[in-house]
């Protein structure tokens, strides 16, 4: 095994340790099927709005350039818009709930210390004396002691910052993935829809037929999803994207009757 081998392989376990710190599984999942829904019925409103356009006016709307340019465009700004909005949005969130907590614990430690501190004191001037008692005749034995408990506190202010440090890279770790995520499914939902507009450069009824395919297979795939992660109902969520399908054409043909 190589180097790189080496260093890809710890990198892959330091990727896992921070996945599981983060618990960043759950909110990855939402955030993907969320974005790529938002993505599907995007870029569906456009291929309705075109087709409105394409009955009415065939010989002026012949080649798929038209759908593809905008498709494609707006693809690639939901993409960057998700990457963006929810980096800065994670960081932010994340960012509060750490000053939250650090202000909480330094309030539980402040108070704690209000009621502690004459008894701290009384110890701590009491582990001094007889350090120094000590020191008089067995000056080795007391500078063992006393090096090895200041060996044992610094131990433990190193392990706590490397807790702490070890937490705020599994947070930077989870605030840049669920920034992928929430950018590259909302690309991904555009561009699976745009699919049979690619491959034929002629506009055609069939493609809008396939397009329309699409998204009722890829809603099922996604209302069987669902249904298995929360033992529900796979009707109940299939029906709910259904809804959100019908709803989006019948607000993107009244429009087009409108205008």
């Amino acid at each position: 095994m190589d180097v790189r081998e080496k260093s890809n392989k710890r990198i892959l376990r330091r990727w896992k340790l921070y996945w599981e710190i983060s618990e960043v599984g759950a909110i990855a999942r939402r955030y993907f099927i969320m974005n790529f829904t938002d993505g599907l019925l995007t870029t569906l409103g456009i291929i309705i709005g075109i087709f409105t356009l394409y009955i009415r006016y065939q010989s002026l709307y012949s080649t798929t350039d038209i759908l593809i340019l905008p498709g494609i465009a707006t693809a690639i700004a939901m993409g960057v818009s998700g990457i963006s909005g929810s980096l800065l949005s994670e960081e932010a969130e994340r960012a509060k709930i750490n000053y939250d907590l650090r202000k909480a614990m330094a309030i539980y430690h402040e108070d704690d210390d209000s009621e502690n501190e004459e008894s701290d004191l009384d110890n701590q001037n009491q582990i001094k004396e007889e350090i120094l008692k000590h020191m008089i005749g067995l000056s080795r034995k007391a500078k063992e002691t006393y090096i090895k408990k200041q060996i044992e506190v610094e131990s433990n202010k190193k392990s706590h910052k490397k807790e702490k440090d070890l937490n705020e890279k599994a947070e930077d770790f989870a605030s840049r993935i669920l920034a992928i995520i929430n950018g590259l499914s909302s690309f991904l939902g555009a561009l699976l829809m745009l699919t049979p507009f690619l491959f034929n450069p002629n506009l055609i009824y069939i493609q809008f037929i396939i397009s329309f395919i699409i998204i009722i297979i890829t809603v099922f795939l996604l209302a069987q999803y669902l249904a298995r992660l929360s033992k529900g109902s796979v009707i109940k969520y299939f029906i709910h994207f259904l809804l959100a399908i019908i709803i989006t054409i019948i607000l993107t043909l009244t429009i087009g009757t409108l205008t």
